[in-house]
């Protein structure tokens, strides 16, 4: 959702994680495109692990790194943390 929602349409179409070759056809493209992208990075091994359940942990990570890629939300996001009303 995440690729789809950034249009990660200008990286590799191939990923590096260790277990590339299991990871399902309809998902590989995205997959290496997030990890191009540096929005996802694997688990400690490496791995993609498709047939895992994603942890809030991961998740969170992948939506801040995708949040702080867009520009114009990255520039919101720093301008109210910079705001003096948040303190």
């Amino acid at each position: 959702m995440v690729s789809r929602a950034l249009t990660l349409t200008d990286v590799a179409t191939k990923s590096s994680f260790t277990d590339a070759a299991s990871i399902p056809a309809w998902t590989s493209q995205a997959a290496a495109h997030m990890q191009q992208s540096d929005l996802m990075k694997g688990r400690v091994n490496g791995a993609f692990d498709s047939s895992a359940l994603t942890t809030r942990a991961e998740a969170t990570q992948v939506l801040m790194r995708a949040v702080l890629r867009c520009r114009i939300v990255k520039r919101l996001f720093f301008h109210f943390l910079s705001c003096s009303h948040l303190t």
